[in-house]
């Protein structure tokens, strides 16, 4: 067994001790491996978990998300410039835009 496989199945172990069902979330998992729902779900939770001294407020987070949404380097709801998911970033206070402009 890889060890991939074995963190998967040591995650769906703890998942299921915290009754939440489904695939469990692996970071060494490719997406196609991963239940695309509950890995969506996850970010959103990450989101909704951030302590509020690192999370952004609700009016800077709209900003920042309507800033990225005019962003040529948006695709599927990540940046092409870091790879990561606009909306988690866009949550964390410190955060700001890698693009070269620097839009937020």
């Amino acid at each position: 067994m890889d060890i991939c496989r074995s963190r998967c199945l040591a995650a769906a172990s703890f998942r299921s001790l915290l009754n939440k069902p489904g695939k469990p979330f692996c970071r060494r998992c490719l997406l196609s491996e991963m239940d695309q729902e509950q890995y969506f779900a996850s970010i959103y939770e990450y989101i909704s978990l951030l302590p509020p001294e690192q999370k952004a407020d609700e009016e800077t987070y709209q900003r920042r998300l309507q800033l990225c949404k005019t962003c040529d380097e948006l695709a599927d709801g990540m940046c092409r410039k870091c790879g990561c998911f606009v909306e988690a970033r866009a949550a964390r206070v410190n955060s700001d835009c890698p693009g070269e402009e620097k839009k937020w």
